[in-house]
């Protein structure tokens, strides 16, 4: 990813300051560029920036630099629009209590992957190395797919031309065309599908939550150890948690938005198609 300087010494600044918890308790240029260890005029460019967007504001005696108050809107505004999440770990904590499984929610970040920003595990406490942060490529099985549907087949295109899907395990699909065609089975279903695609040992099910613009909030997975989630098991889990999503995107205000364009062709391959009643049991969430 390119890497943005004027940006990043920026966001430098911002954090270096926002450790300064009491009022007055400012840093001026040449502190800040001591800190940071950069040079005087490019923080004297970056902090005046900031300053007259109202991220920062200077003291007139001290002329020292402190977080301005557009910095609290950005807070309320952030606040405002995440609300959601607190509605959909509520509903993931009841989705692992009625199921026995674990849960994950997990936001998109663009072109990058998804965010594990909340984890709900059962009182058998699958193992698993996945904590709050990590990021999961956006070609991760169950959570990729699940995405992935909420395109159109232009757009999938698109994405799985700079995102190679990739071979996370033996079971993982790494055509481009047989992974475009598990995603057509995904709109269909409602419901992304992992059965040993990304850790071999573990199944996943996942459905996507919507904000009030039909933009994808959240996705919900629901992951177990595969040799408890086959077939009518993984199934009916997957229906589950569509209605859980379902539930969610009307508490928040959300609504789904218009099903995608989907282009017909005859012959479209469908070797790396596994149903869901079929789904053979692995050694081996995303």
């Amino acid at each position: 990813m390119k890497r943005v300087p004027g940006l990043e010494t920026a966001i430098a600044v911002l954090e270096l300051l926002q450790r300064r918890t009491e009022p007055g308790d400012g840093l001026g240029v040449s502190e800040l560029a001591r800190r940071l260890r950069l040079n005087k005029g490019t923080i004297h460019a970056v902090a005046q920036t900031l300053t007259r967007h109202g991220y920062l504001v200077q003291g007139g005696d001290t002329r020292k630099y402190e977080l301005g108050p557009r910095l609290v809107t950005l807070g309320d505004a952030s606040r405002d629009r995440n609300h959601f999440l607190s509605v959909a770990k509520r509903y993931s904590s009841e989705l692992v209590a009625a199921t026995g499984q674990c849960c994950l929610l997990v936001i998109v970040l663009p072109e990058v992957g998804f965010l594990v920003v909340d984890k709900q595990l059962s009182a058998r406490r699958v193992r698993l190395d996945v904590e709050t942060g990590q990021v999961f490529p956006l070609t991760a099985p169950a959570i990729g797919k699940c995405y992935l549907s909420t395109l159109d087949d232009a757009g999938v295109r698109r994405l799985l031309r700079r995102h190679r899907p990739r071979a996370f395990t033996d079971q993982s699909i790494v055509d481009v065309r047989a992974y475009l065609e598990a995603v057509r089975e995904v709109r269909a279903r409602g419901y992304g599908v992992s059965v040993g695609e990304y850790f071999p040992w573990i199944s996943a099910v996942a459905a996507p939550i919507y904000d009030e613009r039909g933009a994808v909030a959240l996705i919900l997975a629901l992951f177990g150890v595969s040799s408890e989630l086959t077939g009518d098991a993984l199934a009916s889990h997957g229906r589950r948690v569509v209605s859980v999503a379902e539930a969610i995107t009307r508490d928040i205000g959300g609504r789904r938005p218009e099903p995608r364009r989907v282009e017909h062709r005859v012959g479209a391959p469908r070797a790396a198609l596994r149903p869901v009643a079929d789904a053979k049991e692995a050694d081996g969430v995303a």
